[in-house]
């Protein structure tokens, strides 16, 4: 079945069943050493709050299961208790999941980080800025796989919801969670 990856900072790692059709993987990582300037690509981008958690997220272009959006609704909300304001969300602005990602942002009011995709049939980049909600555009637009190393580079925590329950070797979903296992 699908699983729930957990890997603490001292190197420990738990597994735990999860219950949504496909895995959500999830890495520890230690805090940003300034949260404050964040230099990305060429763009370089001064935060006026300090963030403690800065959650990825990665998915398929056809987008969540209805399960998947439950998991991913629940868990933004129990990072949301935790870490209150100074959570952020990082997503690639692709259509399907990432937009609907998206718009679980803005429900909870998180703000966003956006990578965005310079495959210009595949950004969702309009649709997220017409959304509303605090958004900070961090990169010029890049290649898709290029692109993910950014998404996973700061971030605390990787949230995927890829297609399959197992992984897939020619897959950007998949792909950006073996970056996320290496970081």
């Amino acid at each position: 079945g699908a699983r729930l990856s957990c890997t603490a900072n001292a190197g420990i790692t738990r597994r735990l069943s999860f219950p949504s059709a496909a895995a959500a993987h999830v890495r520890s990582a230690p805090p940003p050493e300034s949260a404050r300037r964040r230099h990305s690509g060429r763009i370089h981008v001064d935060l006026d709050a300090e963030i403690e958690m800065i959650i990825a997220f990665t998915g398929t272009q056809r987008g969540m299961s209805d399960r998947q959006r439950t998991d991913v609704r629940r868990y933004l909300v129990d990072a949301q208790t935790q870490h209150g304001a100074s959570l952020v969300a990082a997503h690639g602005a692709c259509v399907g999941a990432d937009d609907e990602f998206d718009a679980v942002c803005v429900e909870l009011n998180v703000p966003r980080y956006i990578y965005p995709s310079d495959v210009a049939d595949r950004c969702a980049l309009d649709a997220c800025r017409r959304r509303g909600g605090e958004l900070h555009v961090m990169t010029h637009p890049m290649p898709p796989l290029q692109r993910n190393r950014w998404i996973v580079r700061y971030a605390q925590r990787l949230l995927a919801c890829p297609k399959e329950a197992h992984e897939v070797q020619r897959s950007g979903t998949w792909a950006t969670i073996r970056l996320g296992r290496r970081a």
